[in-house]
């Protein structure tokens, strides 16, 4: 809620439920391509842009905890 103390924390990719739901996402679509598969273009092309971002992400996210 806006009067929380931690609202202004609460920003785009810092909020507490980014990094869990872009995780989810990234786990349904990797683990259930099929469930893509029928889907309509417009929407595969979506899911792919966003696996990419998200394989991007990941990777960059392990280049940095092995240091």
């Amino acid at each position: 809620a806006r009067n929380d103390p931690a609202y202004p924390d609460q920003h785009y990719w810092r909020g507490r439920g980014g990094a869990p739901l872009n995780f989810l996402t990234y786990m349904a679509m990797k683990n259930h391509p099929d469930k893509f598969a029928n889907a309509p273009e417009a929407e595969r092309h979506a899911a792919n842009i966003r696996m990419k971002e998200l394989n991007k992400a990941f990777a960059t996210i392990e280049k940095h905890a092995k240091r």
